[in-house]
């Protein structure tokens, strides 16, 4: 909820207002990827809220919902585009700079966190290996995601 909250306030923040001389394309693009985050977000919270599906054998837990691996792959999709239109960072960078840049920092360590919460969860059983499917893409999400709000 408190990331999906964030990457809610990023969205709003970053939302051009409307007029006639506003260029929507870009503010446009970036609103309904966030608003996807924000879906997929919901999914993942569910997944991790609902107890694995009861059964002896601990391989064949699952979880039930979460998020798919097209969601991955449209993340890093997102990346590899953004990534072609900025020049390569040499130096850390202070988060900030604008309000939308702010919301997006905040929402980027606030997703870090939560993916250090759920990897435990993610792993409750299994050792090392993050065990289903599932609970292994939720986990892999919540990375690129992180790396997608910077």
């Amino acid at each position: 909820d408190e990331l999906n909250s964030c990457v809610g306030l990023a969205r709003a923040t970053l939302s051009p207002p409307p007029g006639p001389t506003t260029d929507t394309q870009l503010g446009a693009e970036l609103g309904a990827q966030l608003q996807a985050v924000q879906a997929w977000l919901l999914d993942v919270g569910s997944a991790l809220c609902t107890p694995r599906d009861t059964t002896v054998d601990a391989r064949k837990l699952r979880r039930t919902g979460g998020v798919s691996a097209s969601a991955v792959l449209a993340l890093e999709e997102w990346i590899d585009t953004a990534d072609a239109q900025l020049a390569t960072l040499r130096n850390f960078i202070l988060p900030g700079g604008s309000r939308g840049s702010g919301a997006l920092h905040l929402a980027r360590a606030v997703c870090r966190r939560a993916e250090r919460h759920a990897w435990p969860l993610l792993l409750d059983g299994h050792g090392d290996d993050p065990g289903p499917d599932q609970d292994h893409v939720i986990g892999v999400f919540l990375n690129r995601l992180s790396d997608y709000l910077f």
